[in-house]
């Protein structure tokens, strides 16, 4: 399972940054209170499975999240 975290958050569908914002799943944002319901303790659990790059930007980052969820991948 921690792999899986790990290849998820890392791949674009799962957190990315555009920008200075930060962009996430809305998988994320709907099971918030699973991650310690808030914005901050999301950026901590996206942290424990970052790669270095992402890591490095998501330290100290204090900015809103922004939600997105791509519905095509439901048709696969």
């Amino acid at each position: 399972m921690n792999e899986s975290a790990k290849d998820y958050i890392n791949h674009e569908r799962g957190v990315q940054f555009k920008g200075k914002t930060l962009q996430a799943s809305s998988i994320f944002h709907w099971y918030e209170s699973d991650f310690g319901g808030s914005a901050d303790s999301l950026v901590q659990h996206f942290l424990k499975y970052a790669n270095p790059g992402l890591a490095q930007k998501l330290k100290g980052y204090r900015g809103k999240i922004s939600y997105t969820y791509d519905w095509s991948l439901n048709g696969l």
